[in-house]
């Protein structure tokens, strides 16, 4: 099973979006879940600034620890463009 949603929003200097994916096996216990947040901001008319954030929650089988993971992301960037 198959989950994807995504939100976004456009302004004049501003995009953002927030995408949620999960999806989970229907023969195992194994589920994923992904949240992200994602923002590109137009500084001038050449330079922009990216930043994405985002959330990832692996579960496994109950009883082997090592299947189970959570983990935090954050990524800052800029672009030039000619």
């Amino acid at each position: 099973i198959l989950k994807i949603r995504t939100f976004c929003f456009r302004g004049k200097k501003v995009k953002a979006a927030l995408t949620y994916f999960s999806s989970k096996t229907k023969r195992s216990d194994f589920e994923d879940r992904i949240l992200q947040f994602s923002a590109e901001y137009q500084v001038e008319k050449h330079i922009k600034i990216y930043s994405a954030i985002a959330h990832v929650d692996f579960d496994g089988k109950k009883d082997e620890p090592r299947q189970n993971n959570q983990g935090y992301a954050f990524v800052i960037g800029t672009g030039i463009n000619f």
